[in-house]
């Protein structure tokens, strides 16, 4: 059984607005596979969660309600033998929790996670206006993670570099897919692969940094952006916790466990300091971003996105194989209006369409899952099973393709297109992402880009 350790890692002079450029702590942990005597993981995988929820939470919850294993990251690591780390954002579980994040004034006053959303009022204006973090900052944080990651790997096991060309893996879930996906883009001589479980993206959003770089990034015009941007943070309660799933046509209340719900929140508040700061309210803070550089054009200008990877190829030939796992019942990634007030409605569709190369671009619809997937019943075991099956092919890539060792990934499913994925079994089945009938229901699945 894989264990873990827990661990922070310094990011000098933080971009992260609310720090004021100081230094702050990245939390991180790293969950080991149990291998035999002397033998060292090859496989590296970095994972980076959402804007809500922390990062352990999401990949690493320890329940046993269900049957338990509601950790993905060590199905992952048990089964691809690999050595997967997991970073909390600034601002989330252990990590630094910028300054503006400890006054309960500077919660959104109105939006998702909101005083008036949570509390049925405006408490009081917030003292501190704008958004907390921002690509800047994360990116950063990332970076210095993945170094890290490269530096003790190599120094555990010398010949990792030259096996996998000292590059990692990347995980991003949800609006964690603002961050890895522009870091795969800027950093190709790191990055491995991308997985991308319910990404965030939206095909029009802006696709640079507002403002000089001496300037602090805020969202460019507040009045717009007040319910989103207009305060450093937002905050969960227990019953925000599973919301949003609404009934679907054809598709069952997927199914919520009160005892995962309860381990969750206990989860989220093991670090959480100012959870009775609001009194009559325990909360859960979590910290306003604002992020840049990814979007359409952005994504199909990149030729090396969705390309088989050449090991030991130079940089410019590198190629980072994609694979997207979405719910088609998930309304926040295909999102039909723009509610988040600046950045344009969501689409999940228009990522797959904008990924240039077809080497290896995959995308999994999985019937009836939600954007909750990693904890919902029975959809989090088929997201284990196919992530750990496109993992596992990373294993085939050992050196140049002149070496008479390198052969390509082949997976038993297929290995590009895009597959639906019926939520009671059976077949993947080859999908062109808009209609699809399923014999078990009086009506097509009609799914539409951007809607």
């Amino acid at each position: 059984m894989a264990t873990h350790t827990d661990g922070f890692i310094q990011v000098l002079n933080s971009q992260n607005r609310g720090n004021f450029g100081g230094t702050a702590d990245i939390a991180i942990r790293r969950i080991r596979p149990q291998l035999p005597p002397g033998a060292t993981p090859g496989l590296q995988i970095v994972m980076v969660a959402g804007r809500t929820v922390p990062a352990r939470v999401s990949f690493d919850l320890q329940s046993n309600a269900a049957g338990g294993h509601y950790s993905w990251a060590r199905e992952i690591a048990d089964s691809c033998q690999a050595d997967v780390w997991i970073m909390e954002a600034q601002g989330h579980g252990a990590s630094s929790r910028p300054g503006p994040m400890s006054d309960p004034c500077n919660i959104l006053k109105q939006g998702d996670g909101s005083q008036q959303s949570v509390f049925g009022q405006v408490l009081c204006e917030p003292r501190w206006t704008g958004n907390c973090g921002s690509s800047d900052s994360e990116w950063q944080e990332l970076d210095t993670v993945v170094d890290h990651v490269r530096f003790m790997t190599s120094r555990d096991n010398p010949s990792w570099a030259s096996q996998s060309t000292g590059r990692v893996v990347l995980i991003g879930y949800s609006a964690g897919a603002n961050v890895v996906g522009p870091y795969a883009m800027q950093h190709p001589e790191k990055v491995w692969g991308l997985l991308l479980l319910a990404p965030i993206f939206p095909p029009d959003g802006p696709g640079d940094r507002p403002g000089p770089p001496a300037d602090p990034v805020v969202a460019p015009d507040p009045t717009r952006t007040e319910k989103f941007y207009g305060a450093p943070m937002g905050v969960l309660t227990k019953d925000k916790v599973w919301q949003g799933l609404g009934q679907d046509a054809g598709c069952p209340e997927p199914e919520r466990n009160d005892a995962v719900i309860d381990d969750l929140w206990s989860a989220m508040m093991q670090n959480e300091t100012a959870s009775d700061s609001v009194p009559g309210h325990q909360i859960y803070r979590w910290p306003t971003r604002y992020w840049w550089g990814w979007n359409r054009s952005l994504v199909s200008a990149d030729q090396r996105l969705g390309k088989e990877p050449v090991g030991g190829a130079p940089t410019a030939d590198v190629g980072i194989p994609v694979l997207i796992i979405a719910g088609l019942r998930d309304g926040a990634i295909r999102a039909k209006a723009d509610f988040t007030d600046g950045r344009g409605g969501f689409s999940v569709d228009s990522l797959y369409q904008a990924i240039a190369g077809r080497g290896k671009a995959m995308m999994y619809d999985i019937e009836c899952a939600s954007h909750l997937i990693v904890w919902q019943e029975p959809y989090r075991r088929k997201l284990h099973e196919l992530s750990i099956e496109w993992l596992t092919g990373f294993a085939n890539y050992v050196g140049p393709a002149s070496n008479p060792a390198f052969t390509p990934v082949r997976l038993r499913r297929g290995g590009s297109g895009r597959y639906f994925v019926p939520r009671n079994g059976g077949p993947l089945q080859e999908w062109n992402g808009h209609v699809f009938v399923n014999s078990r229901r009086r009506g097509p699945i009609i799914v539409r880009p951007n809607g």
